[in-house]
């Protein structure tokens, strides 16, 4: 579920008890749950302190996180990297999703009043080699932005989950997104 691109103070609290720290800025919700929580932020690739951001996506749902870590652990990162060199539709994708990617990374840019793509040079994850594999959770958050990632499909896919939703926690009002937007409201109301 994509957003419409602005911030709000709700969506700031949440992406900021997720993250356990303030994204940089700028930044706006790419993606959200099925309970309305984001899943995914995008940034352009020049951040407001002068940093360089090339991943363009970044997947803030603690739920997803942890497992694609777990996944990482397990030696996930390496198994997609072997699997690249020799599945030719899977290297095929990367290769399209690199394209995309640059795409949907300028068209950011330009949104955020940047002229340029700072890290047009480098493409997945900031690499500068379309086969390799740096980081299962771009790939989750490409996936969940709708970009045709085979490895974000199918490491949600191993998850159970569908590429438009991903969040797998059944009760969000005892996760971190309900518990900080639980928080939010009460302030509001105080107000």
């Amino acid at each position: 579920m994509l957003s419409s691109g602005q911030n709000n103070s709700y969506d700031a609290c949440v992406v900021q008890a997720q993250l356990q720290r303030c994204p940089r800025n700028p930044w706006h919700v790419g993606a959200r749950c099925a309970h309305g929580y984001p899943t995914v932020i995008v940034s352009p690739s020049l951040l407001e302190d002068g940093a360089r951001f090339p991943n363009f996506g970044y997947l803030t749902c603690p739920h997803l996180s942890a497992a694609v870590s777990a996944l990482e652990s397990r030696g996930a990162i390496a198994s997609w990297a072997q699997r690249l060199q020799v599945d030719e539709l899977a290297a095929h994708n990367q290769q399209e999703l690199e394209v995309a990617l640059r795409a949907a990374r300028l068209e950011e840019c330009q949104r955020c009043g940047q002229e340029d793509d700072v890290c047009a040079e480098v493409g997945i994850a900031g690499q500068r080699t379309t086969l390799g594999v740096k980081c299962l959770h771009i790939h989750v958050a490409y996936a969940l932005l709708g970009l045709n990632d085979c490895i974000g499909r199918e490491v949600l896919h191993d998850f159970g989950l569908d590429d438009t939703i991903g969040c797998s926690c059944s009760d969000a009002s005892t996760t971190v997104c309900g518990a900080a937007a639980f928080a939010l409201q009460h302030i509001h109301e105080g107000a």
